[in-house]
């Protein structure tokens, strides 16, 4: 996480991170912070809170001030903000400048949005420090909401000075329902012209929480299917080469090279792939073209993750190489995905370009989001340069969440796709989307390119899965989960299991079964991805992640 923030930042950005621990859910973190937190403040009206009067933001207008670390601890200082007193403010002083008041500091997480897909929730974290005056009051709580913002249920405990930690658990009503959780702030003169004291909270270790974790990739340097010293076809299993030309004549954007499943194109060896660009006479479905290279799709399509690509990149002027996605439902012929999922054209299947380099503009890499609303020459993109991109190995990376896609080199963000509202004609990306990398030429080549490669040392897809601690994966586990070669999930306990469940990745419930027995077999073939896995026996729980290809 990132320890400077823009001013327009809500405060309790961190409790999505250590505090709020959920057992199989994904809260996903937004570091714009364009909406996820809320602060709202309450005026006592005859012992009872007041409306809601005012949202306020980071900077100079928080009510409950949360000073949010910058050493990576994940922790926040919770104190009045003195800042904002003023006497003449009946708000602020009742008169007398002693008035109760309330501050609350927030934040939502909705089902509906994908930040949290059900079950059961647990909130807590340490407290470090307590140096609040004892006119003040902090409480935790949790709340419950239909998706219309209707209180159905709420629970709150109050964090006395003398605990070390807090810990509270909720089982929302329905999964379809908002959750709000945070902190309130109760006292006389809530917002002092001095210095009451504080809280400190940091965030408690959580052996369950998601984490990025790989799921797919190729290191290129498999000695069980590549041969070292040797020049090796890709891998059939992970990688397909589309060479069929979409519309019997070319490529689009007048590209003018043939793709070929030629291991002179495309080959891997001492543990990197070669994607060549060559220029030669090729003749194939009756066209003859002077290039050739090879575009690759990917075998495995996903939806919401982190891409990371380390790549090399071609040079000459007219090379156009790129790291980029489509749609799973194209109709594109020639397509890995088409014939079976093919629904979709484009640009409604959407494009993710992750990275692309045009040879006439070295150095220079930009990604780009094409989507109904713009496409083509779309305005969606950025850039930046790269002094080495054809000299030196970068990694290339993309961030895809639900609220947005966030695409970087090396580390440095220099695109960010979030559009403001979210529909199918700015955002067909709660769908999968499978990798393509090819090398494509231009009509403008130079007439003394012969030939040139982009090289990728690895690929990398990772999606959040639990993060379980090394007691729960250890060998002396008392339970272990697996997939067998006939599609079946077996769990086998040294306990009596009392109830399993099992999740999809969106946290949808797939099985929930007590078998109060050992050792079961479950049916996954009707299922793919990673599942989460939830067992219960006598006083024991277990989480385990399960891919299924």
């Amino acid at each position: 996480m990132k320890s400077t923030f823009k001013k327009t930042c809500h405060t309790f950005i961190f409790l999505l991170i250590g505090f709020f621990s959920i057992a199989q859910v994904s809260v996903s973190v937004d570091e714009d912070l364009a909406r996820m937190g809320y602060m709202h403040r309450f005026e006592n009206n005859n012992g009872s809170k007041g409306s809601y009067l005012e949202g306020q933001v980071w900077d100079n207008k928080a009510d409950l001030i949360a000073l949010i670390s910058s050493d990576g601890s994940h922790s926040i200082t919770l104190k009045p903000n003195s800042s904002l007193y003023n006497s003449n403010n009946p708000y602020w002083s009742n008169g007398a400048g002693d008035g109760n008041k309330w501050l609350e500091a927030s934040t939502y997480v909705e089902y509906a949005a994908g930040a949290y897909p059900g079950g059961p929730l647990s909130f807590g974290a340490n407290i470090s420090s307590y140096t609040l005056d004892n006119r003040y009051t902090l409480k935790a709580f949790i709340k419950e909401f239909t998706q219309q913002y209707t209180l159905v249920n709420s629970e709150e405990i109050t964090i006395e000075s003398s605990v070390s930690e807090f810990n509270m658990s909720y089982t929302p009503s329905s999964n379809a329902n908002v959750i709000q959780y945070g902190f309130i702030l109760e006292g006389l003169n809530a917002n002092p012209n001095k210095d009451w004291g504080a809280v400190t909270i940091s965030s408690t270790s959580n052996d369950n929480s998601l984490v990025y974790q790989e799921v797919w990739g190729d290191e290129f340097n498999d000695s069980t299917i590549y041969q070292a010293g040797k020049i090796n076809v890709i891998d059939g299993t992970k990688w397909f080469h589309q060479t069929k030309l979409p519309n019997g004549r070319s490529w689009y954007n007048s590209e003018v090279q043939h793709y070929t499943d030629e291991t002179a194109n495309s080959y891997v060896s001492d543990g990197t792939l070669k994607i060549v660009a060559k220029r030669e006479t090729y003749t194939d479905q009756g066209q003859t073209k002077e290039f050739t290279s090879a575009r690759l799709n990917s075998k495995f399509a996903f939806t919401y993750g982190k891409v990371e690509v380390r790549a090399k990149l071609p040079t000459g002027s007219g090379t156009w190489p790129a790291i980029w996605m489509l749609g799973k439902n194209i109709t594109e012929p020639g397509a890995y995905w088409e014939q079976e999922f093919g629904t979709t054209s484009w640009p409604a299947c959407g494009e993710i370009d992750i990275m692309e380099h045009w040879g006439k503009n070295q150095n220079y890499v930009s990604s780009a989001m094409h989507t109904p609303s713009s496409y083509g020459g779309t305005i969606n993109h950025g850039g930046q340069t790269i002094s080495t991109a054809s000299s030196k190995f970068h990694l290339y990376t993309l961030v895809w969440t639900p609220e947005k896609m966030v695409f970087s080199v090396d580390g440095n963000v220099h695109y960010t796709y979030n559009p403001t509202e979210k529909n199918k004609d700015t955002w067909p990306f709660d769908a999968d989307q499978y990798l393509l990398l090819n090398v494509a030429i231009e009509p403008s080549i130079v007439s003394s390119f012969k030939t040139s490669a982009m090289e990728i040392d690895y690929v990398r897809i990772y999606q959040l899965g639990q993060a379980l601690n090394s007691k729960t994966i250890s060998n002396q586990s008392s339970l272990h989960a697996w997939v067998n070669s006939e599609g079946q999930i077996k769990i086998h306990s040294t306990l009596m299991l009392d109830a399993i469940r099992l999740y999809d990745f969106h946290g949808r419930e797939l099985i929930h079964q007590r078998p109060y027995a050992k050792q079961i077999a479950v049916d996954g073939n009707a299922y793919s991805g990673i599942l989460i896995l939830k067992a219960e026996a006598e006083n024991k729980r277990w989480i385990r992640k399960i891919l299924i290809n």
